[in-house]
């Protein structure tokens, strides 16, 4: 009798419990998974990692050779000190060529300015040679002094005048130069056509170097979070194109079991219901 209540008791309990328990054979471990490509194209020169490896965010996972983008790089920045050093001597040039023009400009002004006091003296010296020569036309008429005496002032007046005119020309030439002078500094245009080309060209140097560096640095595969390796699809040595699989990633703190539950189950789970999990590997 007692092993009849036993039993009977035992097959109450686990008709309870199978009643009211569902089990699952066909559940599943899933996870958040990262694919990391290559960004570039190139040969795989180590792998750092293996499958299973757990690694820490920014941690290098493999290199790519990148011999050929170095190179590229610094054949490029010596481009670029070329060619600032280009701009920098045409600068210089302009610098220099201004300089040239202000002083000639500079010597022709006075060089003028003591051109126009002579001149000034000069028209000073006719007008008192023109006033004397008039003033012995009336000494010459009662006798004072002799007709001789008033053609040289007639002849110095008139040298003078001559000297007058060739000043004037003399002033006139240096005018004219320093107005050649100042239409040079047109000239300057050249220059600074020349400094914008080379601008241009540091512009398109500086985006290549930026570009390459990019290049370079996508030479460097690194985990993007901490996570646990699931697959590393290549080896050292292998070719990679832009796109390709590297490595599968997991992070292993957000898991979760997926479990496809018939309807007529579907009473018996509820939120926040333990489950036991049973993993054959």
């Amino acid at each position: 009798m007692a092993v009849t209540v036993g039993l009977v008791a035992f097959g109450v309990v686990e008709g309870l419990y199978w009643w009211r328990h569902v089990t699952v054979t066909s559940a599943w471990l899933d996870a958040d998974f990262t694919v990391l490509g290559s960004g570039v194209n190139g040969r795989i020169q180590r792998i750092e990692v293996k499958k299973g490896d757990a690694v820490k965010a920014g941690r290098l996972l493999a290199t790519m050779d990148s011999e050929i983008v170095e190179l590229n790089i610094t054949s490029l920045e010596a481009d670029l000190e070329q060619a600032r050093a280009q701009k920098a001597l045409v600068e210089s040039e302009l610098v220099a060529f201004r300089q040239d023009i202000q002083d000639q400009i500079d010597t022709q002004e006075t060089v003028m300015a003591s051109l126009s006091r002579e001149l000034e003296t000069l028209q000073k010296r006719r007008a008192i040679a023109q006033a004397t020569m008039e003033r012995n036309a009336g000494l010459i008429q009662r006798n004072v002094i002799s007709r001789q005496t008033n053609d040289n002032y007639r002849d110095r007046v008139l040298e003078i005048t001559s000297d007058l005119r060739e000043m004037e020309t003399r002033i006139s030439e240096k005018q004219r130069k320093i107005a050649e002078l100042k239409g040079r500094t047109i000239e300057e245009s050249i220059y600074r056509s020349r400094i914008e080309v080379i601008d241009r060209g540091i512009r398109k140097l500086d985006v290549r170097i930026r570009q390459s560096r990019r290049e370079l640095a996508k030479m460097h595969i690194y985990a993007p979070l901490d996570a646990v390796v699931n697959e590393v699809y290549v080896n050292a040595g292998a070719y990679a194109e832009d796109g390709d699989r590297v490595f599968l990633l997991h992070d292993p703190t957000n898991l979760w079991i997926e479990a496809p539950v018939d309807d007529s189950e579907v009473r018996h789970i509820s939120v926040g219901q333990p489950v036991d999990i049973d993993i054959e590997a």
